[in-house]
């Protein structure tokens, strides 16, 4: 069965719900792969105080994915032609899954690397996959509405990560509030008996995990202002229309 006979057997299926479910699809998937991508800023301080590595090592994590996910989509028409395009995208999901539990359990800085990289390559095939899956099964005239909503689901990750870097950028030996937090959360660790090896490290971890709260808050405030934005100047048009009165 070819990649369209596919998406017509699948439209039978789901009848009018099939749109929907695709581009609901299609935008979990790039926004999982985007928030993956960008937000691995707010873990360097954790990386580099877990595996003692420094600022410029921890900083390969990301430019291992970007490299990666960039190569990739170079490749997305070759993969689609030998394993279907419905099944590419079933693979890559699960290569992503493997790669982000590789990482998650990682003992050594090399394999957290790797596992950047196997996540960049299904990254960059996803994202082109979804995009052309809504070219495919949209008729010209939808394909607009479809695509803002895709991009929608891009625009909630993307300032995620531009406020994860503004926020990452803050914290150094300056920045007095990040200073006392730390200081703060060593001596809750010591209080509690934790080895002495273990304070700053864990110490890290909680400012990433602030850090990353506050990007992530900030993110989705854009992300609804951006939303009531669209929707106030969409429904102008709807408003002009119906004080438009009919023709003689």
């Amino acid at each position: 069965m070819t990649d369209r006979e596919d998406d017509r057997a699948l439209a039978s299926r789901f009848g009018e719900a099939y749109l929907p479910l695709l581009t609901a699809t299609a935008a979990l998937a790039s926004f999982t792969m985007m928030v993956a991508g960008t937000s691995i800023g707010i873990t360097v301080p954790h990386v580099m105080g877990t595996f003692g590595v420094g600022q410029d090592k921890a900083q390969l994590m990301a430019t291992a994915f970007y490299i990666a996910m960039t190569t990739s989509q170079l490749l997305n028409i070759w993969v689609v032609a030998v394993i279907g395009q419905r099944r590419a995208f079933a693979l890559n999901l699960l290569l992503f899954v493997g790669a982000s539990i590789m990482g998650a359990a990682a003992d050594e800085f090399g394999v957290v690397v790797f596992a950047r990289v196997v996540q960049g390559i299904a990254a960059g095939l996803i994202q082109t996959q979804t995009t052309l899956a809504i070219f495919q099964v949209f008729p010209k005239e939808r394909r607009g509405t479809a695509m803002g909503i895709y991009a929608a689901g891009l625009v909630l990750a993307i300032r995620t990560q531009f406020h994860s870097d503004a926020l990452a950028a803050t914290q150094s030996s300056a920045n007095q509030a990040s200073m006392e937090l730390l200081a703060g959360v060593r001596r809750l660790l010591a209080e509690i008996g934790l080895a002495a090896g273990d304070y700053q490290p864990g110490a890290l971890h909680f400012l990433g995990q602030v850090v990353h709260a506050q990007a992530s808050a900030l993110g989705f405030r854009d992300g609804f202002l951006v939303l009531c934005i669209g929707f106030l100047v969409a429904i102008v048009p709807a408003l002009m229309m119906r004080h438009r009165r009919p023709s003689q």
